[in-house]
């Protein structure tokens, strides 16, 4: 289906959510995790209990007519620029656990920038698209200097091939603009 994103899921009660055409708008929800494994904020909490949490949160998406739901790991406080390996198989888990739970077409985001771990987890659970905040030039944030996710990306593009997810590329908000060229974003692509 050339021009549609896969974003098909059978909800609980037998309703569908239909595909997203390509430049369509699409309702995309968050599923903020708590802090996972590997985060200094992590205070020995269940593993089930973060996944039954997590399959809720997919499945109240679905129900309410979302196309999609990012998982993120929101709460791993301190922020880092990369996740360490636990947080990521915790991570990549939940995630696994909600598309064969849930159905939901799934995104994943991994702390504010870490594109390597992102694109690996979504290679792990199928996931359609990851989201990427610093895609060129570099950001200021409370992680220090964030570096460009372009390269990572572009180097994993054969891997996004073989899962079939997108990268979304998107501007953060919450941290300084270090430094933006519109031609090397034009270079990126």
């Amino acid at each position: 289906m050339d021009g549609f994103v896969r974003a098909q899921a059978l909800c609980p009660g037998g309703s569908r959510v239909s595909v997203v055409q390509v430049g369509a708008r699409a309702l995309i929800g968050m599923i903020h995790l708590p802090p996972l494994p590997g985060s200094v904020a992590y205070q020995g909490q269940q593993f089930d209990d973060i996944v039954e949490a997590a399959v809720r949160d997919a499945r109240a998406l679905c129900e309410a007519g979302f196309q999609g739901g990012f998982i993120q790991n929101t709460h791993d406080v301190p922020f880092t620029a990369t996740a360490p390996p636990e947080t990521i198989a915790f991570l990549s888990a939940v995630g696994w656990e909600i598309r064969r739970e849930v159905g939901l077409t799934l995104g994943v985001n991994v702390l504010k920038n870490d594109a390597e771990s992102a694109l690996a987890v979504a290679a792990a659970i199928g996931a359609a698209f990851v989201r990427l905040k610093v895609y060129v030039g570099a950001m200021l944030g409370a992680e220090g200097v964030l570096e460009p996710a372009a390269p990572v990306a572009l180097r994993m593009r054969p891997h996004e091939r073989a899962t079939g997810c997108t990268t979304a590329r998107t501007d953060g908000r919450v941290g300084g603009q270090v430094w933006r060229s519109l031609r090397a974003d034009r270079d990126w692509r």
